[in-house]
């Protein structure tokens, strides 16, 4: 993998161009030969490719009226890409997104509506402690903060199992679980997905002493929050 320093008003890239894939991480930048991906057809990603085929073939059975105010809905709420530059959706783009996210999120929306202005806690996730991962106990618990509150929905991201060294899990965390909180969990002080994790991502029972890494993200009229970011060690 060769590393690289970008000049003449270009300071950063990220995605594939040809046969190269540019990208960057804590060591800077730098590109590697374009391996064509596996595609292992699981059932939440054919889920995903099907719900996405379903928001599309609904975005054209809107009206003329409805689509100009996605237009403009989008248009006055652009998004912030990979390498952190705003830009601004198509309303069919912004139509799909949104509409993936209210059907994810159990979301009851009218989903020709264009979204209302989404409203975020802080402190929903304690950053500052850790993941509780236990192989015999069977527990993987999110500590919860002082923003927690019942009906909160969040998407919780979860990366494989890695050696301890190992510090970026960007490419392979996976959307876990949608969880609504209830009054229990706020009275616990954090949620489980233990029995989500591993339907998922396979048995961890000899994954001691590795680690995973969480992000979680607020929903709300269809949007997400910034991630909250959690790390844990899997105890025997």
């Amino acid at each position: 993998m060769a590393k690289i320093m970008f000049g003449g008003g270009v300071s950063n890239a990220s995605g594939k161009i040809g046969g190269t894939v540019y990208s960057r991480n804590k060591g800077g930048s730098y590109f590697r030969n374009w391996v064509y991906p596996n595609n292992p057809q699981t059932s939440k990603q054919q889920t995903q490719r099907n719900l996405l085929a379903a928001k599309s073939a609904a975005w054209r059975l809107l009206t003329t009226g409805e689509r100009d105010a996605w237009d403009t809905w989008a248009d006055e709420n652009p998004i912030l890409d990979r390498l952190g530059n705003s830009i601004k959706l198509s309303g069919a783009q912004a139509y799909n997104k949104i509409n993936m996210n209210r059907t994810n999120a159990g979301d009851g929306a009218t989903q020709a509506d264009t979204p209302a202005a989404a409203t975020f806690e802080l402190d929903v996730i304690d950053t500052a402690g850790s993941l509780s991962i236990g192989i015999t106990a069977t527990e993987f618990q999110i500590p919860l903060s002082t923003g927690a509150a019942a009906d909160q929905i969040l998407f919780t991201h979860a990366s494989l199992p890695v050696s301890a060294g190992v510090t970026n899990t960007n490419s392979n965390m996976r959307l876990i679980e949608v969880v609504t909180l209830d009054e229990d969990n706020i009275l616990d002080g954090y949620y489980d997905i233990y029995t989500e994790y591993v339907a998922y991502i396979g048995s961890i029972a000899t994954k001691a002493g590795f680690r995973i890494n969480v992000s979680v993200q607020q929903y709300d009229e269809g949007q997400f929050s910034v991630p909250a970011k959690v790390t844990g060690t899997i105890s025997a």
